[in-house]
């Protein structure tokens, strides 16, 4: 799996109460997240292989920030307010992130 080139693209990592998170953003919204899995450093380094050219800023991601450490710590959260950038409306993947969504 070989890595793009990403335009406009921003990403980062914060810890959240079960380890770190981290995400990827463009202009229409969330493009990726990844749940507590990595290690802070070793995610860094994948999102930023992942996406060629994209900038680390924290400043796209404050309400995300916010969210999921809210989560994480036992208090209701509403995911709603985070704009995503999903596929087409039409397309299989489309259908089932929105349904996912939905829940």
């Amino acid at each position: 799996m070989g890595a793009k080139k990403s335009d406009c693209l921003f990403y980062e990592v914060w810890p959240a109460a079960w380890g770190p998170i981290g995400a990827v953003a463009g202009p229409a919204g969330l493009k990726r997240l990844v749940l507590p899995h990595y290690q802070f450093d070793d995610l860094l380094g994948l999102l930023a292989w992942e996406h060629p050219g994209s900038k680390r800023d924290s400043r796209p991601f404050e309400r995300l920030i916010a969210s999921t450490r809210d989560y994480f710590n036992g208090k209701k959260v509403d995911f709603g307010i985070i704009q995503c950038d999903l596929p087409a409306e039409g397309g299989f993947s489309g259908k089932v992130l929105r349904t996912c969504r939905a829940i």
